[in-house]
């Protein structure tokens, strides 16, 4: 028998739902891809070290360039609509338009979404559970870049580094089973409760 969905609750920037490692319940059609080259680092001057500051700027980044699309005359006819952008990675995503008019569909499955799941974690990234939840433990790493940790440079890496974190933290108890987090550098592991 498959694993019932987890699912969240996406909310919204700048107008468009944001899908971060989570695919809508809706049914939706592909409009266009996007990249940026925001970085998920800050560089403050010509020496070391460099901050992991999340992925905020690079998701920003995407949504913005998602709207600036929506503006465009090639984008305006019925159908081609942006309501919504998927990103697995943060620095790529893929444009959407939802098959059912945003306005109709108020009630309050429109921002449903199913969640991934990564390294036995399901993945709350920008986005709340709808499951009740046990609160757990806040994690968070090192955000100072040194020439022996730089490998610290994708959303995965820095989920693997909370990952690890937690997990190396004694007395966890009942083990977590999903994150949440807003940014990739902190993040609270939680117990859903089915």
């Amino acid at each position: 028998m498959p694993t019932p969905a987890v699912l969240a609750n996406v909310e919204r920037q700048l107008g468009i739902g944001i899908y971060v490692c989570a695919l809508p319940e809706r049914e939706y059609d592909t409009v266009c891809t996007l990249a940026t080259k925001k970085e998920f680092t800050s560089y403050p001057g010509p020496s070391i070290p460099q901050y992991i500051e999340g992925i905020h700027k690079p998701v920003d980044a995407l949504a913005k360039s998602a709207i600036r699309k929506s503006r465009n005359k090639k984008y305006k006819q019925p159908g081609k609509e942006i309501n919504g952008i998927i990103t697995r990675d943060g620095k790529t995503a893929v444009a959407i338009h939802f098959k059912t008019r945003v306005e109709l569909a108020k009630n309050t499955t429109a921002n449903y979404a199913r969640v991934d799941q990564y390294k036995g974690y399901y993945l709350f990234i920008q986005n709340k559970p709808l499951q009740k939840y046990a609160p757990g433990v806040k994690v968070k790493f090192n955000t100072k870049l040194t020439m022996d940790n730089a490998g610290i440079n994708s959303m995965y890496t820095m989920l693997d580094s909370l990952i690890g974190n937690y997990e190396r933290k004694p007395g966890n108890g009942d083990r977590a089973n999903a994150l949440i987090t807003n940014s990739c550098v902190e993040a609270e592991f939680i117990k859903l409760i089915e």
